[in-house]
């Protein structure tokens, strides 16, 4: 049984104000976790959480986490869940910004899970950074690794928007004890029987970046045998704005209740005039009755969705809505409803991305599905998938794109981002699937799905690419264009 840790750590701008040096660690099975920071918080601060569980697939999938504390900060999912099938565990990392210590100094930070779960747990406060959206790149790992001790086990990697920006990492290790990578360095780990920086399990390591690159946290190991998960998420400092499109938050959901609606949930509602877009795919069992159409797409307080495509008649179908300007009522659970005579729905992925632009309104440029046919993949592993291809009008449009794969294959999904960069494409949520009934899971194939988004460079033609661990022809995807017009700048889409 794998243990409960919980790692404390505080550091201001650019330096480390305090720390705990013996970690605090524990135990837990349970359906929560809580932790309280050791020194009072600063008002204004971002708090990260890493968190990393165990779950059983033979008895549920849909196992969510959702973080609080005693002080009512609101807390995102910025890194999204990521899956080790051979172990059955899965991985996040969440963040809240703008954070208040009142009406208490120490904030207990709260998991809570809709089961029970053996849970692995890190907290740290970063103070100095901006208060609107400061988490700039976030990237998670699994990582399996065999070579010689002492060598990098372990390591992610995030490319920041901007310059001076602090970049932390996490590394939990199943085998070894871990050292902090180059350049970075250790504020609070854990080990079996050693408390500290010294022969850690688990560590969090952090550094400072002057100039905009790819941000690399590693770690070594003392085992040349080791795997464990990993992770980078990079923060923007005071001082630095945004000035263009920003990705705020996600959310995923698995459903397997064989029914006629599904409901994804972002980690909070989202704020007035961001564009929100859900993406699904549905398992649509075709033993008689007619073929599923959305009859609606709305969130739970009835703010309706606009649902490009409406009729889905292959057995798999993968669509996308959206919400292009959130009113101030809007709400995090966002539902589909089905309209199908004969009830045979299946199974359903959904994932859902909130969105940030500074000025101005948003259009649907354009849209294209490949539902009912296939994405051609690369002949090496790990295998390149490319399809479909949409004609991009507006240069600086945001294009965003959803994939599924199919039995016994797995999206290596790229690293979730904020900021969008031009011409790289960087991750979206993700989620799974297991091909069966709830009584078959573990015995049957699974899919999963992830989602992928971008500021386009150029107008023209941009084609959905991904990697997947499988080869073969059943993926599908769909790929959109948003144009972002400013209020005053007659028709040009933001700069990015």
């Amino acid at each position: 049984m794998r243990i409960a840790l919980l790692l404390l750590c505080l550091f201001p701008t650019l330096t480390i104000a305090q720390s705990v040096g013996n970690a605090k660690c524990g135990s837990a099975t349970a359906t929560s976790i809580t932790q309280t920071f050791a020194s009072n918080n600063t008002s204004g601060s971002t708090f990260i959480v890493f968190l990393a569980w165990n779950w059983n697939q033979n008895t549920t999938l849909n196992i969510t986490a959702q973080p609080s504390d005693n002080n009512s900060n609101k807390y995102y999912l910025e890194a999204s869940p990521q899956y080790e099938f051979n172990n059955s565990n899965l991985f996040e990392t969440w963040a809240a910004w703008n954070t208040t210590n009142s009406p208490n100094a120490k904030a207990a930070v709260t998991v809570t899970f809709n089961a029970s779960v053996t849970v692995e747990m890190c907290i740290a406060e970063v103070t100095g950074m901006d208060v609107l959206y400061p988490v700039d790149q976030a990237s998670l790992a699994y990582v399996s690794n065999t070579g010689t001790a002492g060598t990098n086990v372990g390591q992610t990697t995030a490319t920041t928007y901007t310059a001076n920006e602090i970049v932390v990492g996490v590394g939990f290790s199943r085998a070894g004890t871990l050292t902090a990578g180059s350049g970075f360095t250790c504020i609070g780990a854990s080990g079996t029987g050693t408390n500290g920086c010294t022969s850690p399990h688990y560590m969090v390591e952090w550094e400072t970046v002057s100039s905009q690159a790819t941000q690399t946290a590693n770690f070594t190991s003392s085992s040349s045998s080791d795997d464990g998960v990993f992770g980078t998420i990079t923060l923007r400092q005071a001082g630095n704005p945004i000035t263009g499109l920003y990705h705020v938050q996600q959310g995923s959901t698995t459903d397997l209740n064989n029914s006629l609606t599904a409901t994804v949930t972002l980690s909070q509602d989202p704020d007035v005039g961001h564009l929100i877009i859900v993406s699904w795919w549905n398992f649509w069992g075709s033993g008689g009755g007619s073929c599923p159409t959305v009859s609606s797409l709305q969130d739970s307080n009835s703010n309706a969705y606009t649902v490009e495509a409406n009729s889905f008649c292959n057995s798999v179908n993968v669509a996308q809505g959206y919400l292009l300007k959130a009113p101030s009522n809007a709400k995090k659970d966002i539902t589909i409803t089905y309209n199908n005579s004969a009830g045979n729905y299946s199974d359903a992925l959904l994932l859902v991305d909130d969105f940030y632009y500074p000025v101005g309104t948003v259009t649907l440029d354009a849209y294209k599905t490949n539902t009912g046919a296939v994405i051609t993949c690369g002949t090496s592993n790990p295998f390149t998938c490319s399809g479909p291809t949409i004609n991009v009008p507006t240069t600086g449009d945001l294009v965003y794109a959803a994939w599924i794969v199919p039995d016994n294959g797995a999206p290596i999904n790229p690293i979730m981002g904020a900021f969008l960069p031009s011409s790289s494409w960087i991750g979206g949520p993700s989620s799974l699937i297991w091909d069966g009934t709830a009584s078959q899971l573990g015995s049957d194939g699974h899919w999963q799905s992830g989602a992928e988004y971008l500021a386009s460079s150029a107008s023209g033609n941009q084609t959905m690419t991904f990697y997947s661990n499988f080869s073969g022809d059943d993926n599908m995807g769909a790929i959109s264009a948003f144009k972002f017009v400013p209020a005053a700048a007659g028709g040009h889409s933001i700069s990015f």
